[in-house]
């Protein structure tokens, strides 16, 4: 990704979130977008300009998320290795986060282990939206619903070129479990092209 990206979104998140400027009806984001972008800048704190890198827990405080949600990986794991069947071939990596938007199991590509890592598609990344900003897992916490962050949705300008479609997971009373996360390392840019996902989380 070219510094040059990075500047330009940063630029965008500025003009979207300032009072007395909007973005070009061309780059106009969806309202849950615009929102999620107003609460880090004004609730979270977050600045624009001080892009951060993926946050990844250490493996024993991964293992103590995990024993907390045990049942739930133990239901959950055949289901998300039936769906990565379906969209391994196209460079999807699926994650499954707490409620708190920590990934507590994963599963991707070994070929693209490092690069997983590094954007924080792997196991113990958080992707709570007051530490990451806008992104597929801690908007859809937000929000309580299924959509697609793709690209230059994200906050972050480290983020930019991911494609993160996501839905959250409730229990019979309607109590958060969790999230299941579809995303990509690199995606066409249409966010159209991200339909299927949508469809299948």
């Amino acid at each position: 990704m070219h510094k040059t990206e990075q500047m330009q979104h940063i630029d965008s998140v500025l003009a979207q979130i300032a009072d007395d400027r909007v973005l070009p009806a061309t780059s106009a984001k969806d309202d849950l977008i615009t929102q999620s972008w107003a609460r880090c800048v004004h609730q979270y704190r977050l600045d624009p300009t001080r892009p951060r890198e993926a946050r990844v827990l250490t493996a024993s405080e991964v293992r103590e998320r995990q024993e907390v949600v045990e049942k739930f990986l133990q239901v959950a794991r055949f289901g998300i290795e039936q769906l990565y069947r379906h969209v391994a071939g196209m460079g999807y990596v699926l994650l499954l986060t707490d409620s708190q938007g920590v990934t507590v199991d994963h599963i991707g590509s070994h070929s693209q282990a490092k690069d997983l890592r590094k954007a924080g598609l792997c196991l113990g990344s958080d992707w709570n939206e007051a530490y990451a900003g806008t992104c597929g897992v801690g908007t859809a916490i937000a929000e309580g619903r299924a959509f697609t962050c793709h690209q230059t949705d994200h906050f972050d300008a480290t983020h930019i070129q991911l494609t993160c479609t996501t839905s959250p997971l409730f229990d019979p009373y309607g109590k958060l479990l969790g999230v299941l996360d579809i995303s990509a390392l690199h995606s066409p840019e249409p966010k159209s092209s991200q339909y299927m996902a949508l469809e299948l989380v």
